[in-house]
């Protein structure tokens, strides 16, 4: 079955291409005198360049595609507020209702959600909401407001840019 294979589907040797800016066949592209090459936030998790905005290893949002950009705090957000009251409400009235029927695990369970909630919401009161060509957005949370600023800041520059 294999040699079948191998004469149905025969190895090519690949010849390596001369790429400039390429140091090695690793790919390892050289900085580059571009100013699309720039990097103009990086915090370890948001990465801004001018083409591109990465959230963590696996998101990536093309500058060019981003429709709105929003920042401030989270209580003032009528959406991030919306979502917020909806999950403490669930959490308070299930500890209410599990209390009473007396399903203590049930009411564990809710009393630290209900923790956890109040928690994220003095932990991280800012927000940076990015709106791209589809119907869901990134929202990216930070206790900080001077880099919810720098973000927000770096966000709008390299919309500039790209426009």
């Amino acid at each position: 079955m294999i040699s079948f294979l191998k004469r149905l589907f025969p190895a090519r040797r690949a010849v390596p291409a001369v790429i400039p800016g390429v140091e090695s066949p690793d790919f390892q592209v050289l900085p580059g005198e571009s100013p699309r090459d720039c990097v103009l936030y990086d915090d370890g998790w948001v990465r801004v360049t001018p083409g591109w905005v990465q959230i963590g290893d696996e998101k990536k949002i093309a500058v060019s595609h981003i429709r709105e950009l929003r920042q401030g705090l989270i209580r003032d957000d009528p959406w991030a507020r919306l979502v917020h009251n909806l999950v403490f409400y669930f959490f308070f009235w299930g500890a209410i209702f599990c209390g009473l029927v007396e399903k203590w695990v049930f009411f564990a369970v809710c009393l630290v959600g209900l923790a956890l909630v109040v928690w994220c919401r003095r932990r991280w009161p800012y927000y940076v909401s990015i709106h791209a060509s589809g119907l869901w957005g990134e929202y990216l949370s930070f206790s900080d407001p001077k880099l919810m600023e720098a973000c927000g800041r770096a966000i709008k520059e390299a919309i500039q840019v790209a426009e």
